[in-house]
């Protein structure tokens, strides 16, 4: 018999979103910062060594000729380079840039300035623990934020693998109002605001306590409010993913400001890997979220859904704006490839047309990229100026969206098409470069949500499905 689902299309709120001051990751002046990367020192047979060298790296592109110069302050870092048009430089950042402790102002902020606009995406590395982020640049920065980490491992190195943030002012005399989602290294209660001033340049990183077996520690759903526009980076030191699955990575992420989150979201697997996990945070009380039509949880402000066992491409909506992160899970899951690594989910209204990108990390690793694009769009693909074949792309469910999953070689690419569409870069280390791997969304708009008055009644769509 024919069977109808009603799809409501516009949910009958007191607000709609509407958007406005469209922004892309692409600019010309950039405040970032690199966490911490596990252990510095490591203790094997009662002694303790230096941990595997820490490797810190920006990866520039640019359409245009360009002249780039990399500032740190608190290190007398001072570098120029020129990226040529459409292709992508690398440069390495001393290790002493790592942002350590908690609590404590440092003066480690990496400022990038430009004179033609750039992308720009950093590397954060030791042997078998990595990942990377895509640089958000000021044009697209705010000044309220919630973060996407991940919980702490209980007792793993001594405490010492723990949920992170940090925050990096761009303007003098930054008031900086934290609401911590769980108690911090250094004393502040959970749920419990403070205060902190910041001048250009500053760094304040926020680690988790890790008190006890059983308590989470996790930053995940921490609020940052600022009286000037700030860089929030956010995820975790090194951590399994599920919680109780090895081998533990390098988490992070540069976090979009609130205003620019989305509600609809594709997330599609990883090439290679049979399952991964994804996470769902409100910025509003009473938030529902569905999962392939199917509502599976209402949230409020600062609360997570995680599903630890998607196996197939999922799609998200959520009738107020939310921010989607996947995770990659870690080698012993089954799969025997890779490990943890965090990608922060574009929603489709954020979508580009087109993405210049780098695969990081030469050697025994297997690079990809997922592309979610319209049907109408995909005769449209170029990789590097060549077509993609219509045979690659597979439909997302019941949608219009397509997705392909595409292994690409070490290099610099290019990914367009006549319609905006999602991209994703990740890989995975196999041989001497096992128990390892990267990810990063590939870029995105940053159009700024308003409230707008909802004038409209809610539209009705019926479509049909088939069954018994």
């Amino acid at each position: 018999m024919k069977l109808f689902r009603l799809l409501i299309l516009c949910l009958c709120l007191p607000v709609c979103v509407g958007f406005a001051q469209e922004k892309s990751s692409q600019g010309t002046e950039f405040w970032l910062c690199f966490q911490q990367n596990y252990l510095d020192h490591i203790v094997e047979n009662g002694r303790s060594k230096p941990a595997e060298p820490l490797q810190l790296e920006l990866y520039i592109t640019a359409e245009k000729d360009t002249e780039v110069r990399i500032q740190i302050a608190g290190l007398n870092y001072d570098n120029t380079q020129i990226v040529r048009g459409r292709s992508v430089v690398t440069v390495l950042i001393d290790s002493a840039a790592q942002v350590r402790g908690s609590e404590e102002i440092v003066r480690k902020a990496i400022h990038i300035s430009a004179s033609n606009p750039i992308s720009v995406y950093g590397l954060n590395r030791r042997f078998q623990t990595t990942d990377t982020y895509l640089a958000l640049p000021v044009r697209a920065l705010g000044k309220e934020y919630m973060v996407m980490a991940y919980p702490s491992l209980w007792q793993a190195a001594g405490g010492e693998l723990v949920s992170q943030i940090a925050v990096v002012a761009t303007e003098d005399n930054t008031q900086v109002s934290i609401v911590p989602s769980t108690d911090t290294r250094r004393g502040k209660s959970k749920n419990e605001e403070f205060i902190v001033t910041l001048n250009k340049g500053d760094v304040y990183p926020v680690r988790a306590a890790h008190k006890r077996r059983g308590d989470p520690a996790d930053l995940t759903g921490t609020t940052i409010k600022s009286s000037h526009p700030v860089s929030v980076f956010s995820g975790h030191s090194c951590t399994y993913v599920p919680i109780r699955t090895g081998s533990c990575n390098h988490l992070v992420e540069q976090v979009p400001p609130t205003n620019t989150w989305g509600k609809h979201f594709y997330v599609g697997q990883f090439r290679g890997r049979s399952t991964s996990s994804l996470r769902v945070l409100a910025a509003f009380d009473e938030t529902k979220v569905f999962e392939n039509f199917d509502l599976v949880a209402v949230l409020k402000k600062g609360e997570t859904y995680e599903n630890s066992v998607m196996e197939d491409n999922t799609q998200i909506t959520a009738d107020r704006p939310v921010l989607v992160a996947q995770y990659a899970q870690g080698y012993k899951n089954g799969d025997s490839i890779g490990d943890p690594m965090m990608i922060l989910v574009s929603p489709t209204q954020q979508f580009q047309s087109s993405y210049r990108f780098a695969t990081p990390i030469n050697g025994a690793w297997d690079h990809y990229v997922n592309i979610v694009v319209p049907q109408q769009g995909i005769d449209g693909m170029r990789l590097n100026g060549a077509p993609l074949g219509r045979s690659l792309f597979k439909r997302f469910g019941t949608s219009d969206y397509f997705i392909a999953q595409i292994d690409v070689p070490f290099g610099t690419h290019t990914l367009s098409c006549s319609l905006p569409f999602g991209m994703y870069s990740y890989g995975f280390g196999f041989q001497k470069d096992a128990y390892d791997a990267y990810g990063n969304m590939g870029g995105q708009n940053f159009k700024v949500w308003q409230d707008v008055a909802d004038t409209e009644p809610p539209t009705i769509e019926m479509v049909e499905e088939r069954g018994g």
